[in-house]
């Protein structure tokens, strides 16, 4: 999967330039532990033996705050535009909600406009922060209520 993305795609989503996967993110992303941590796949042709992943969300919980973890997604370029990233998006917070998450945050570059635009118009209510190129994101499940920025 991670060989199949532009380098842009890469950068959008590790805030670098990387050749190979270090083992630490690859271990983060691959090794998941489920009554913490959730990450789901869609694969192409979903119902075959010789599929792939075309499209990754997962969430990681802090270890000092576990109710509040960290959101993520990635979609292969080739499928992106398609709607497979809003989908990916709603289905990890829908997930979360039903474990009982009331918030989630998320860090997105600036430049990242399809990602920013994403979470701005999700419906939910969010606070975003912004530091140094990257937009940090407060998203709240369970409130309704208008978005601020700081």
């Amino acid at each position: 999967f991670f060989h199949k993305l532009s380098d842009h795609s890469v950068y959008l989503r590790y805030f670098r330039k990387l050749r190979s996967m270090p083992q630490r993110i690859l271990q983060r992303t691959a090794d998941i532990d489920y009554s913490t941590d959730m990450a789901i796949v869609v694969l192409s042709p979903p119902d075959q033996f010789d599929n792939e992943i075309v499209g990754i969300a997962q969430w990681n919980s802090d270890i000092h705050v576990p109710s509040y973890p960290e959101v993520a997604f990635q979609v292969r370029d080739d499928w992106q535009g398609e709607g497979l990233g809003t989908y990916l998006f709603h289905k990890i917070l829908e997930i979360a909600k039903t474990t009982g998450i009331e918030k989630v945050k998320a860090d997105v570059l600036v430049d990242n406009k399809a990602m920013n635009t994403l979470v701005e118009k999700s419906g939910y209510k969010y606070i975003r922060r912004s530091d140094f190129g990257v937009f940090s994101y407060e998203i709240r499940l369970k409130e309704e209520s208008h978005n601020a920025c700081i």
